[in-house]
């Protein structure tokens, strides 16, 4: 690659005076490409870091068109007219190949589809076209994209979760639970695994399990309003505890005092406790 460089720079060079648009150009394309190589990129996607080099680029072919239509100026007028119509052919050609990629940037769903059908074999591209649908409501859609994430990449977690979440919302418990299952051997200290866990729980109709699971949640992120919200609700419709739902209450009040329902919660359940004493 720098043998490559070192080459380009020396025609560059020798073509400065009798090609100054090709060599601005191609420079520009080279030095606003830079920081994309140079840098660590953290995007699955990114199509848009090429839009800024490419204004270099199409400097660089305009340059190319203006020396040949000075070449075949003062020739024949049909040989112009050629030249004409070929260039209003190219961008007619560029300008529908626009339009069709917008079509497929419009929605997550498209464009994520439109990547996992290009690399069946990348793990980006499979999961988010699954994370896409199942934040579409297109679970049963989802599964097969998912899957095929964690068929690549076992070792990752956010699939696992992400699956897990789909197969429940679809009906197939016990392969939510399979799923569910193996996301913790991977990550037995991640609270997102506890949280789906007993969410599942929830839906088996498992209120003691559940409340193990978000009990686990909130020993891994004490700062979790969602744990608690839920085992607030097991406390006051399954285990009829007003207390334990109150005291529970009153941590999401300590820690986010804005968050919806907790000061009616605070009060209903210390009218339920005094009633009860």
């Amino acid at each position: 690659a720098v043998g490559c460089l070192v080459v380009a720079a020396v025609v560059l060079w020798r073509l400065r005076r009798r090609q100054p648009l090709l060599v601005f150009g191609l420079i520009w394309f080279v030095v606003a490409l830079a920081p994309s190589h140079l840098l660590p990129l953290t995007e699955s996607m990114a199509e848009h870091r090429l839009y800024s080099p490419s204004l270099g680029f199409f400097v660089a072919v305009a340059g190319l068109l203006v020396a040949g239509l000075r070449r075949v100026a003062g020739r024949a007028d049909r040989l112009r007219w050629m030249t004409t119509a070929v260039v209003v052919l190219v961008l007619v050609v560029l300008g529908l190949l626009t339009a069709a990629r917008n079509r497929v940037w419009s929605d997550p769903v498209s464009l994520w589809g439109d990547a996992a059908r290009k690399a069946p074999n990348t793990w980006a591209a499979q999961y988010s076209l699954g994370l896409a649908l199942s934040q579409a409501g297109r679970c049963e859609e989802a599964i097969s994209a998912l899957e095929r994430a964690v068929e690549l990449l076992p070792g990752i977690l956010e699939a696992h979760l992400e699956l897990g979440e789909c197969l429940a919302k679809t009906g197939r418990l016990g392969d939510a639970g399979e799923v569910l299952e193996r996301a913790r051997a991977l990550e037995p200290g991640n609270p997102g695994v506890y949280r789906n866990l007993g969410t599942l729980a929830l839906i088996r109709r498992r209120p003691e399990q559940a409340r193990v699971f978000y009990r686990r949640v909130v020993e891994l992120d004490p700062g979790d309003i969602q744990a608690r919200m839920q085992l607030v609700f097991l406390a006051e419709t399954v285990f009829d505890d007003p207390a334990r739902a109150l005291e529970l209450c009153r941590e999401i009040h300590s820690i986010s005092p804005r968050t919806p329902g907790v000061g009616e919660c605070i009060e209903r359940n210390r009218g339920r406790v005094e009633t009860a004493h």
